[in-house]
Protein backbone atom coordinates (compact mmCIF):
# COMPACT_ATOMS: atom_id res chain seq x y z
CA UNK A 1 0.00 0.00 0.00
CA UNK A 2 1.02 3.56 -0.73
CA UNK A 3 2.30 5.30 1.75
CA UNK A 4 -0.01 8.72 2.26
CA UNK A 5 1.61 12.36 2.55
CA UNK A 6 0.68 14.43 5.37
CA UNK A 7 -0.78 18.16 5.16
CA UNK A 8 2.07 19.97 3.64
CA UNK A 9 4.13 17.58 2.48
CA UNK A 10 2.95 17.98 -0.96
CA UNK A 11 1.79 15.86 -4.02
CA UNK A 12 3.34 13.97 -6.74
CA UNK A 13 1.34 12.49 -9.85
CA UNK A 14 2.00 11.66 -13.28
CA UNK A 15 0.57 13.89 -16.04
CA UNK A 16 -0.48 11.98 -19.54
CA UNK A 17 -0.78 15.31 -21.21
CA UNK A 18 3.28 16.68 -20.14
CA UNK A 19 4.20 13.16 -20.08
CA UNK A 20 6.24 13.79 -17.22
CA UNK A 21 5.80 13.93 -12.84
CA UNK A 22 4.70 17.07 -11.62
CA UNK A 23 4.55 17.74 -7.86
CA UNK A 24 2.99 20.97 -6.22
CA UNK A 25 3.69 22.09 -2.55
CA UNK A 26 2.20 24.82 -0.26
CA UNK A 27 4.80 27.92 -0.47
CA UNK A 28 2.80 30.17 1.28
CA UNK A 29 -0.51 32.57 1.59
CA UNK A 30 -1.18 35.15 -0.70
CA UNK A 31 -3.32 38.48 -0.08
CA UNK A 32 -6.63 36.81 -0.68
CA UNK A 33 -5.94 33.75 2.02
CA UNK A 34 -5.58 31.34 -0.68
CA UNK A 35 -2.62 29.18 -0.80
CA UNK A 36 0.41 29.52 -2.75
CA UNK A 37 1.53 26.35 -4.65
CA UNK A 38 4.81 26.20 -6.09
CA UNK A 39 5.36 23.38 -9.10
CA UNK A 40 7.67 20.95 -10.21
CA UNK A 41 8.19 19.18 -13.15
CA UNK A 42 10.61 16.31 -13.59
CA UNK A 43 10.92 13.30 -15.71
CA UNK A 44 11.58 10.58 -13.22
CA UNK A 45 9.45 10.53 -9.55
CA UNK A 46 12.77 11.15 -8.38
CA UNK A 47 14.15 13.86 -9.89
CA UNK A 48 10.73 15.60 -8.82
CA UNK A 49 10.99 13.63 -5.04
CA UNK A 50 14.67 15.97 -4.51
CA UNK A 51 13.43 18.83 -6.12
CA UNK A 52 10.17 18.68 -3.95
CA UNK A 53 12.58 17.93 -0.56
CA UNK A 54 14.78 20.99 -1.03
CA UNK A 55 11.81 23.33 -1.62
CA UNK A 56 10.15 21.90 1.38
CA UNK A 57 14.26 22.68 3.58
CA UNK A 58 14.30 26.16 1.38
CA UNK A 59 10.98 26.90 3.27
CA UNK A 60 11.73 25.48 6.23
CA UNK A 61 15.21 27.39 6.38
CA UNK A 62 13.96 30.30 5.49
CA UNK A 63 15.79 30.54 2.14
CA UNK A 64 13.26 30.00 -0.16
CA UNK A 65 12.33 32.53 -2.64
CA UNK A 66 9.35 33.08 -4.35
CA UNK A 67 9.64 33.72 -8.23
CA UNK A 68 6.61 35.26 -8.67
CA UNK A 69 8.05 37.96 -6.12
CA UNK A 70 11.70 38.91 -7.11
CA UNK A 71 12.81 41.92 -8.42
CA UNK A 72 14.96 43.07 -11.04
CA UNK A 73 17.44 43.86 -8.42
CA UNK A 74 17.47 40.71 -6.88
CA UNK A 75 18.02 38.82 -9.53
CA UNK A 76 20.59 40.97 -10.79
CA UNK A 77 22.48 41.12 -7.43
CA UNK A 78 22.73 37.12 -7.12
CA UNK A 79 23.78 37.47 -10.77
CA UNK A 80 26.97 39.78 -9.72
CA UNK A 81 27.35 38.57 -6.37
CA UNK A 82 27.54 34.75 -8.13
CA UNK A 83 30.02 35.73 -10.69
CA UNK A 84 32.53 37.10 -8.20
CA UNK A 85 32.45 34.07 -5.75
CA UNK A 86 32.91 31.82 -8.70
CA UNK A 87 36.25 34.08 -9.36
CA UNK A 88 34.53 34.99 -12.88
CA UNK A 89 35.03 38.41 -12.28
CA UNK A 90 37.53 40.25 -9.92
CA UNK A 91 36.68 43.14 -7.43
CA UNK A 92 36.69 46.05 -9.75
CA UNK A 93 34.95 44.61 -12.13
CA UNK A 94 32.25 43.61 -9.51
CA UNK A 95 32.28 47.14 -8.11
CA UNK A 96 31.59 48.55 -11.64
CA UNK A 97 28.44 45.73 -12.03
CA UNK A 98 26.81 46.75 -8.88
CA UNK A 99 26.88 50.58 -10.11
CA UNK A 100 26.21 49.20 -13.14
CA UNK A 101 22.78 47.76 -11.28
CA UNK A 102 22.70 50.86 -8.79
CA UNK A 103 21.92 52.71 -11.83
CA UNK A 104 18.56 50.62 -12.62
CA UNK A 105 17.41 51.66 -9.67
CA UNK A 106 13.89 53.77 -11.12
CA UNK A 107 13.03 49.68 -12.02
CA UNK A 108 14.97 47.40 -9.63
CA UNK A 109 12.15 47.43 -6.95
CA UNK A 110 10.15 45.78 -9.94
CA UNK A 111 9.00 42.43 -9.67
CA UNK A 112 10.21 40.84 -12.79
CA UNK A 113 6.99 39.19 -13.81
CA UNK A 114 5.07 42.14 -13.43
CA UNK A 115 7.67 44.03 -15.50
CA UNK A 116 6.61 45.66 -19.06
CA UNK A 117 8.35 45.90 -22.30
CA UNK A 118 6.84 49.75 -22.03
CA UNK A 119 8.59 50.14 -18.59
CA UNK A 120 11.93 49.22 -19.84
CA UNK A 121 11.68 51.01 -22.91
CA UNK A 122 10.36 54.14 -20.57
CA UNK A 123 13.23 54.08 -18.55
CA UNK A 124 15.76 53.33 -21.42
CA UNK A 125 15.26 56.55 -23.30
CA UNK A 126 15.62 58.50 -19.66
CA UNK A 127 18.94 57.25 -20.08
CA UNK A 128 19.59 59.49 -23.40
CA UNK A 129 21.47 62.34 -20.63
CA UNK A 130 24.46 59.33 -20.48
CA UNK A 131 27.36 58.27 -22.72
CA UNK A 132 26.11 55.66 -25.46
CA UNK A 133 28.79 53.55 -23.38
CA UNK A 134 26.96 53.57 -20.10
CA UNK A 135 23.75 52.87 -21.64
CA UNK A 136 25.08 49.68 -23.19
CA UNK A 137 26.11 48.57 -20.21
CA UNK A 138 22.83 49.23 -18.29
CA UNK A 139 21.17 47.13 -21.50
CA UNK A 140 23.50 44.66 -20.83
CA UNK A 141 22.59 44.31 -17.25
CA UNK A 142 19.27 44.28 -18.21
CA UNK A 143 19.63 41.59 -21.02
CA UNK A 144 21.31 39.47 -18.68
CA UNK A 145 18.68 39.48 -15.78
CA UNK A 146 15.77 39.29 -18.22
CA UNK A 147 17.64 36.09 -19.89
CA UNK A 148 18.66 34.17 -16.32
CA UNK A 149 14.76 34.88 -15.50
CA UNK A 150 13.84 32.96 -18.35
CA UNK A 151 16.67 30.23 -18.12
CA UNK A 152 15.05 29.48 -14.11
CA UNK A 153 11.70 29.84 -15.55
Amino acid sequence: MAKRRANGEGTIYWSEKRQEYIAQVKVGIDENGKPKRKTIYGRTQAEVKEKLVQIRFDIHTGTFNDESQITIYQLGKQIIDEDYNLNYVKENTYRTNLDTLKRLQQIYNTPLQKSTETQIKHFLLQEQNYSQSIIDKDYGMLKRIFKEAVKRK
